[in-house]
């Protein structure tokens, strides 16, 4: 195989699509929960070299540190769901429009309304 065609594949699979990924999982669930998911690759590398490759047989300490991170990635995950689901009494929009309204002030009246001519808003 050539080697421009190993270099692109690389660069594509092992720094792009990684970047866009991680940056997408930032933005859904936070820093936090995105980093303590990238500790899984560990386990999940143990894992894979000693049953799917059989390349290495670990000892027990090995594979008691991997189920405990795990553990703990899966909890924080529980965590944050639930934190997600007691938070979610408001929609998106509506949300974001409290938000920007709590920021910004009243909103502006519209010209035309009903309020503007009762209160004598016509001499523009």
């Amino acid at each position: 195989m050539p080697a421009y065609l190993l270099v692109t594949a690389n660069a594509l699979f092992g720094s792009m699509l990684s970047n866009l990924l991680l940056t997408m999982c930032v933005m859904m669930v936070g820093p936090l929960v995105a980093t303590l998911g990238l500790t899984t690759t560990i386990p999940l590398s143990l894992w894979v070299e000693s049953v799917l490759l059989h390349a290495h047989s670990f000892q027990w300490g090995y594979v008691g540190g991997a189920v405990l991170v795990t553990a703990g990635v899966a909890l924080l995950g529980w965590e944050t769901t639930e934190d997600q689901k007691s938070d979610g009494d408001l929609a998106e929009g509506e949300e974001i429009s409290s938000i920007l309204e709590s920021r910004s002030g009243p909103r502006p009246r519209k010209l035309g309304s009903a309020n503007d001519s009762e209160a004598g808003g016509d001499d523009l």
